[in-house]
């Protein structure tokens, strides 16, 4: 499947040169392919302010069998570090499309290059009866030396999360 969007934002203002100003804040090419029933790719890029950037570059596998009753899943590759609310989230499924500056200081490239192990505790079909958990173990330098630039640091850094609806 491949899809994509774009974030925009058009300002005229008289008082300022240049007048009119188009400013392209996100382009997203997304492409996800499914190997077989256990396991998927997928490759998104941000191709909006005139550079190209990897955000997304991994595979998934669903572990088979009692595992995947309980969503069992390793992940490997760049991708969103399992840490809070918001990071999870796309900025097509936020009320804001921007981030808190809390969350921009802590998370600045919201990925990293790792391993993350994920699943829930709880009723298999009912999601308001889950425990979701993550934890993954990534390189600790962000996304700002890119797929192929390497490892800064000998340490790692491991990052996890659990959640549960707070519903009935």
């Amino acid at each position: 499947r491949f899809n994509g969007y774009v974030q925009a934002r058009y300002t005229s203002d008289s008082s300022i040169s240049p007048h009119d100003n188009l400013h392209i804040r996100r382009a997203r090419l997304d492409f996800r392919y499914k190997l077989s029933s256990l396991s998927s790719v997928r490759a998104q890029m941000d191709v909006g302010q005139q550079n190209f950037v990897m955000k997304d570059a991994y595979l998934d596998y669903t572990f088979p069998g009692k595992l995947s009753r309980n969503g069992l899943t390793f992940t490997i590759g760049q991708h969103k570090w399992p840490f809070g609310y918001e990071n999870q989230q796309s900025s097509g499924d936020r009320e804001f499309p921007e981030r808190t500056l809390v969350n921009r200081q802590l998370l600045p490239d919201e990925r990293d290059i790792g391993v993350k192990l994920a699943g829930f505790f709880g009723h298999p079909t009912i999601p308001s009866q889950q425990t979701n958990w993550q934890l993954g173990l990534y390189n600790g330098t962000g996304t700002s030396r890119g797929l192929s630039g390497g490892d800064r640091t000998s340490t790692k850094d491991l990052v996890g999360s659990i959640q549960h609806p707070i519903t009935k």
